[in-house]
């Protein structure tokens, strides 16, 4: 089975390393955003309702803005800290990248989504309502790139760092369950449903990112799921609520529905992922 464990055995792996990179990495990661925010304060560029245009995405710019930028310190923060505590270069974090892999992930993981939202309208096409606007394209110009970084701070992090350090400890299996349960604790806040949504897609994604060597896939699946839920679908019950997506609905009995919709087709997606990956991961192109 292909595995990020020849990319975790690089630089240096003493168990402080470990503690200190991180700590380090959102440290450095929380300084930026302090000083990128003193300097929009000063230059007068902040609207005078900053604090809610961040808070929902019913103002997309600031929102979106907003998001790529705090994403942005947390990547930068992290690979900075990785080569100066660990000798980890970035590319070691995102081991094997294929973008053909990316690709196919991006790919399958949204026709699963229009399955499931196809779905879900035949069940309750009242759920549905078409919310496309001249917004919607000023909605897309700040979520694409914006979102994009968010995604790939967060397989940085998660399918990254997580994994990578989890896999020097753990045999596959459980470093894939530890990871994904991490992954589900910092959901937590966007509520239960959400939590454990991202408890089945973080163990799917760790296993992916094992059995493929690198980020790549898991990167295109990650991208595309938040830019069907902030784009094409926007649910009530998400925390892209209130975006002027193309539609917006209402889910089915809470999220509780779409949960267990969405789990079963990260499952058998896993399933087939797993039978095509090739048995040894190639070189980081």
């Amino acid at each position: 089975m292909s595995d990020l464990i020849q990319y975790a055995q690089r630089g240096r792996n003493t168990w402080w390393a470990w503690l200190l990179g991180p700590i380090l990495g959102f440290t450095l990661a929380l300084v930026a955003g302090v000083l990128i925010t003193i300097a929009v304060m000063l230059a007068g560029a902040a609207p005078p309702d900053l604090a809610q245009q961040i808070a929902r995405p019913t103002h997309p710019r600031v929102f979106f803005i907003t998001t790529g930028v705090t994403f942005g310190c947390i990547l930068a923060g992290l690979a900075a800290s990785a080569w100066l505590v660990q000798a980890k270069r970035p590319t070691d974090l995102i081991g094997d990248w294929r973008w053909r892999g990316f690709v196919a992930g991006a790919a399958a993981w949204s026709l699963a989504q229009v399955a499931a939202a196809a779905l879900d309208y035949a069940l309750a096409p009242a759920s549905f309502r078409l919310t496309a606007s001249a917004a919607t394209l000023e909605l897309a110009l700040a979520a694409v790139p914006a979102l994009a970084v968010q995604t790939f701070a967060e397989e940085f992090v998660f399918r990254g760092l997580a994994t990578q350090g989890l896999r020097l400890l753990l045999p596959p299996l459980p470093c894939a369950l530890a990871s994904g349960a991490l992954f589900a604790v910092v959901h937590i806040p966007n509520g239960w449903p959400q939590a454990a949504n991202a408890l089945v897609f973080g163990v799917a994604a760790a296993w992916i990112a094992l059995r493929t060597g690198g980020l790549a896939t898991t990167f295109g699946m990650h991208l595309a799921n938040n830019l069907f839920g902030a784009l094409v679908v926007v649910s009530t019950a998400d925390v892209f609520r209130g975006a002027p997506g193309l539609f917006t609905q209402q889910p089915l009995q809470g999220l509780w529905v779409d949960v267990m919709m969405q789990g079963a087709l990260m499952i058998a997606l896993t399933l087939v992922i797993t039978r095509m990956t090739r048995t040894q991961p190639g070189t980081n192109t």
